[in-house]
C-alpha cells in the first residue's frame, strides 16, 4: 500500500475542512431561516390541493380565528392564495358540515333514498359541493369548526366519503393548559344559562365529575386532549400540525398567523415574518371570552338568596316571580336578567372573599404525554391561573348585602 504524501494529506485536510465548512453553514442557515411554532408532524411534501381541517379544539381561540377568516376572505386568497371551504358564516362548517356528520348515522347520510335525513344530505352535500369548489381553483383551502374535535374515527371516515380522494388533507389541532382549559370551558357552558334553562347553573363539582369520568380510549387515555390526539394521529398519520396555545400566546403569535402562515403555507424565516405581520395587520374581534367562577358563584348565591325572598312572600298579596330563565331554542337572554358575564355580577365577585387552588398536578402527567407525542414547543411559563371560587365560608352580612342589591324585584 502506498503512503500518503504529505501534499496529499494537505489535500485531505483542506477537503474534509471545506466539507464541514459548507454543511456548518447550511445549518447555520437553516437555523437562521426556521421559525417553527409546530410540532414534527406533517412536514411531509403534500402533493395536490391541500385541505387543512382547523379542528380547535374548543376554548383555544377558535371563534376568533372564524371571524378572522370571514373578514378576510378575499384578502386571504389574493395575498396568499388561501381559500376558505365554507361560506356564509364563521360557524358554517360546524352547522352545515361537522355537526350533521357528527350526529346523523352515516349510512343514512349516504343512502340517498333514506326517509327523514333528505334536508341534511342536501344541506352536506351543498357545503361540501362548493369546499371541493375551491379545492379545483385553489392550492389550499381552509375549513374550520370545534366540532371537528369531537369526531371520533367513524366521523372522520364518513366525512372522507364526502370529500373524496382528490385533496391532501391535513389536521391543525391546538393544545391548552389543561386546568385553565377546564376553567373556561366550564365558564363557557354556563355563563348565558342563568339557571341552566331552569334554575341554577351546573356546578363545578358536577363539572368535574363528567369531565374526569370519561370512558377510556382504546389506548387507555381519558384525558380529553390525548384523546383527540389519538383520533388525528390514527386518522391523518403525520399530517397532524400541533402547536401549544399558550405558547402561541408567550410568542404574541396569533392562532390566525399559526393556522395561515405556519399550518397552511408552511412559511419559515422571512417569508414568515412577512405573512405573521401582513396577517397581525388586519381587522379581527376577540370573541367567547369567558367570565371568572367566581362570577358563576356570585349568580347560583343570587338565585339562592332569591328562592328565600320568595318563599317568605309566598303567601302574600304580591308573591315573586319565578327566577328568570333563558329560551331554549335561541338563547335569549331577557334585560335585566343576571348572568354570568353581567357587569354587576363581575363587580359583584370582586367584593366577595375567594378560595383559590392549583389544578397543575392533577394533568402533568397527560399534559408530558401530549407534548411528548407531538414534539410540540412548551410554554417557558407555567401558563395555568389558580381557579378561585367565592369562600362561601366566609360570607359575612356586608358581603351578603352585595349579592341581595343584584336580586331583581318580585
Amino acid at each position: 500500500m502506498a503512503v500518503p504524501t504529505r501534499l496529499a494529506l494537505g489535500a485531505i485536510a483542506f477537503l474534509v475542512t471545506l466539507a464541514l465548512t459548507v454543511l456548518g453553514v447550511r445549518d447555520m442557515v437553516r437555523a437562521m431561516n426556521e421559525r417553527s411554532l409546530t410540532s414534527s408532524h406533517a412536514q411531509n411534501v403534500c402533493e395536490g390541493p391541500r385541505l387543512v381541517i382547523h379542528v380547535g379544539p374548543h376554548k383555544t381561540g377558535t371563534s376568533a380565528f372564524q371571524d378572522f377568516l370571514m373578514r378576510n376572505e378575499a384578502w386571504l386568497q389574493e395575498r396568499w392564495g388561501v381559500s376558505l371551504g365554507f361560506r356564509g358564516d364563521p360557524k358554517a362548517t360546524g352547522r352545515d358540515v361537522a355537526r350533521p356528520i357528527l350526529n346523523t348515522d352515516c349510512a343514512e347520510l349516504r343512502d340517498g333514498k333514506a326517509p327523514g335525513q333528505k334536508r341534511t344530505r342536501q344541506e352536506l352535500k351543498k357545503a361540501l359541493d362548493y369546499t371541493k369548489s375551491k379545492l379545483e381553483s385553489s392550492s389550499t383551502v381552509l375549513l374550520s369548526s370545534e366540532a371537528f374535535s369531537l369526531f371520533g374515527s367513524e366521523n372522520w371516515e364518513c366525512f372522507g366519503h364526502f370529500i373524496g380522494n382528490g385533496a391532501c388533507l391535513s389536521a391543525v389541532v391546538l393544545h391548552r393548559d389543561t386546568a385553565n382549559w377546564m376553567a373556561s370551558d366550564y365558564a363557557e357552558t354556563t355563563k348565558n344559562l342563568p339557571v341552566q334553562f331552569r334554575g341554577i347553573p351546573q356546578s363545578f363539582a358536577n363539572y368535574q365529575t363528567k369531565l374526569f369520568g370519561r370512558k377510556p380510549d382504546k389506548n387507555g387515555e381519558t384525558d380529553k386532549q390525548l384523546q383527540l390526539l389519538s383520533v388525528l394521529e390514527e386518522q391523518f398519520s403525520d399530517h397532524v400540525v400541533a402547536a401549544s396555545y399558550d405558547y402561541l400566546k408567550e410568542e404574541d403569535c396569533s392562532v390566525a398567523t399559526f393556522v395561515i402562515c405556519n399550518a397552511s403555507l408552511r412559511m419559515t424565516g422571512q417569508s414568515w415574518k412577512e405573512c405573521r405581520d401582513s396577517v397581525d395587520s388586519r381587522p379581527t374581534a376577540t370573541r367567547n371570552l369567558s367570565p371568572p367562577r367566581a362570577a358563576i358563584d356570585v349568580v347560583v348565591l343570587a338565585r339562592t338568596a332569591y328562592e328565600m325572598k320568595r318563599a317568605l312572600r309566598q303567601n302574600s298579596e304580591a308573591p315573586c316571580k319565578p327566577w328568570p330563565a333563558v329560551n331554549k331554542q335561541t338563547y335569549h337572554v331577557r334585560k335585566g336578567t343576571l348572568i354570568s358575564s353581567s357587569p354587576a355580577v363581575l363587580a359583584a365577585a370582586k367584593q366577595l372573599p375567594l378560595r383559590c387552588e392549583n389544578m397543575d398536578a392533577a394533568f402533568r402527567k397527560a399534559t408530558n404525554e401530549w407534548f411528548a407525542r407531538t414534539k410540540a414547543k412548551r410554554p417557558q411559563k407555567a401558563p395555568s391561573k389558580p381557579m378561585c371560587r367565592v369562600d362561601v365560608d366566609n360570607l359575612d352580612a356586608e358581603h351578603w348585602r352585595v349579592i341581595f342589591k343584584l336580586l331583581p324585584d318580585c
